[in-house]
């Protein structure tokens, strides 16, 4: 598993996280693709009921970075 984003679960609630603290969480190529790999999971998987998407440290961006 590629370990810039990660998921997990509580009951029916996937969280996927992006640990990319030190580029505040932009999504670069390898970054978009684990995140979509992740919400693949997560949607692939019936008993989840909501999906808590956050990143890791003080600020959460996108972009290329």
């Amino acid at each position: 598993m590629n370990d810039r984003v990660v998921l997990w679960r509580d009951g029916a609630v996937a969280f996927i996280e992006i640990r990319r603290a030190q580029r505040h969480n932009a999504l670069d190529v390898a970054t978009a693709e684990a995140f979509l790999e992740r919400c693949r999971e997560a949607g692939g998987d019936d008993s989840v009921r909501a999906v808590v998407v956050s990143g890791q440290g003080a600020s959460f961006g996108v972009g290329e970075t």
